[in-house]
């Protein structure tokens, strides 16, 4: 082996092993809970996984497929009421992920999730290596280890990393995307596939990711010709990408095929819609006045006397006073789902002006919302006072389930959880601010800017648009949750911290006479 052979490979070793010691600080939020944080969602995705691998090893599974409180299906035969009962599985299929709960169910065989954990914090510091790369290319660890202290003391990231939810993969993608879109790194094939396989993860473990990331790759372009950044080497990485988004979509349809061969008939999503109509007000006087004229105009007509003010209670609540999905029949949850943008589109058409209203008011206050509520909420309160909640499977692979679900005030989350949650939220408003700083000096710079401002800026916008985005559809289609927001707002500390190393390189190649500035400080 050649001296510049050796030196490329203890290079890359250098790297592989930073990206190794950067998931493992990470990983410090599991290592003090002394396992993964689950969610009454991880449940869902469990049982999701478990059910779509008996079905596809040909075994039967006694467990239904999400957390809906009912007892399991009974076996099928040929009486068509015992196969709806069956069926009634089908309902719920596609309410969540079948690919991350397949990596759930498998994952959850090592006690504490720990491989979900790592394999979550392994894919998250390689995006943030990526970045480094493609905007410090001459000192990628150094970057590198400055974003990694910044995102593991004050953000989100560490949390989302230990949580068996699907939520920090869309950061991931995002993240990989504008090193793609942006950065000033040639690619190796190996770089830029491994960069879209991630990206096509993120389309495959969440519905919502694709329209976020097909937005980001929307987006990019237009903000590349604006500053001037546009080339055939973009055009190709937006082609890569959509490519990626294509399978994952391609991956959720085939599923949905897969499901429906499988149970014979058409596969429906849960009332998603429905839910958010009613609770944001107009859709529950829509359906009292509907229901007044004519009580069989719809199926929810059922449902009337109850709150309807909450989407979780109104799909998922087994209390039978309040809920409206999780307590009917196989019968009933088709004919809801069948009307649904029946209902949805008659209850627009009844107020369009407050759907704006309610939609733009829910969107605002999804951006305002990122804190760690999630971890700092003891589930296990609940889940003690519950029948079904307190034998779930999943809890098996969680080492002090037994004793949380016995005395569930001895897992309380500790105090300085909320300490850290107002650390990062506040590291996150600063952060917005550098961002919005570095954009602004772009558009108002008098002489000429230096390449890696323009795609710092290029990325800083992207960042932001794509949050707005996420607020967006988030909000406005499911409803503000904090989880929504606080599993992307990691992102701008990682890439403040990288302004700010960025920014004091330059200043101190100004001030050293004999300093030879890299390329990526140079003059445009």
């Amino acid at each position: 082996m050649s001296a510049i052979g050796r030196k490329q490979y203890v290079e890359r070793c250098a790297e592989w092993l930073a990206v190794a010691l950067g998931a493992i600080v990470l990983c410090f939020p599991a290592f003090l809970n002394h396992s993964a944080y689950i969610f009454p969602d991880s449940d869902s995705y469990y049982r999701g996984g478990q059910s779509l691998l008996a079905y596809v090893s040909g075994k039967k599974s006694n467990e239904p497929a999400v957390n809906s409180e009912q007892p399991a299906s009974q076996p099928a035969t040929e009486n068509a009421g015992e196969r709806k009962s069956k069926n009634i599985d089908a309902t719920v299929f596609l309410a969540r992920s079948p690919f991350y709960g397949i990596v759930v169910y498998l994952t959850s065989q090592s006690k504490g999730f720990w491989s979900l954990v790592a394999l979550q914090a392994l894919a998250a510091s390689l995006a943030l290596f990526q970045v480094a790369q493609a905007f410090a290319a001459s000192r990628p660890l150094i970057a590198f280890g400055a974003m990694i202290a910044t995102v593991a003391l004050a953000s989100s990231l560490p949390w989302y990393v230990s949580f068996v939810m699907p939520d920090v993969w869309l950061g991931i993608a995002i993240l990989f995307w504008t090193a793609l879109a942006f950065g000033d790194r040639p690619l190796n094939t190996v770089t830029f596939l491994t960069s879209l396989g991630l990206i096509t993860a993120a389309a495959l473990f969440h519905q919502s990711n694709w329209l976020i990331i097909s937005s980001g790759i929307v987006l990019a372009p237009i903000i590349a010709l604006k500053l001037k950044l546009g080339s055939r080497k973009l055009y190709a990485m937006v082609a890569g990408a959509v490519i990626a988004v294509m399978l994952g979509l391609a991956g959720n349809w085939t599923f949905g095929y897969l499901i429906q061969r499988h149970y014979g008939e058409p596969i429906r999503q849960p009332i998603f819609a429905t839910a958010r109509v009613l609770a944001d007000g107009f859709g529950r006087e829509y359906l009292k006045e509907s229901c007044a004229r004519d009580p069989a105009k719809y199926v929810l007509c059922r449902y009337n006397d109850r709150p309807l003010d909450n989407t979780e209670e109104i799909l998922w609540s087994s209390n039978p006073s309040r809920g409206v999905y999780t307590v009917a029949d196989y019968d009933t949850r088709t004919a809801l789902a069948e009307e649904q943008w029946r209902f949805v589109m008659g209850a627009l058409i009844s107020d369009p002006l407050r759907a704006v209203s309610e939609a733009i008011g829910n969107a605002f206050e999804q951006l305002t919302r990122f804190s760690l509520v999630e971890f700092r909420n003891n589930n296990w309160i609940n889940w003690s006072k519950s029948d079904y909640w307190s034998h779930q499977k999943i809890f098996d692979a969680i080492p002090d389930s037994a004793s949380c679900i016995q005395s569930p005030a001895s897992c309380q989350a500790p105090a300085w959880i909320s300490l850290s949650d107002i650390f990062q939220r506040t590291v996150f408003v600063l952060s917005c601010l550098v961002m919005l700083a570095v954009v602004g000096s772009y558009f108002t710079a008098r002489e000429g800017v230096t390449d890696i401002h323009r795609r710092l800026a290029a990325a800083g916008i992207l960042l932001l648009l794509l949050l707005s985005v996420n607020a967006i559809i988030c909000g406005a289609l499911s409803g503000p949750s904090d989880r929504y927001q606080a599993r992307l707002s990691w992102m701008f500390p990682a890439f403040a911290s990288l302004v700010i190393v960025l920014r004091l390189w330059r200043k101190t190649a100004v001030k050293q006479e004999t300093f030879v500035r890299p390329s990526f400080v140079s003059d445009s």
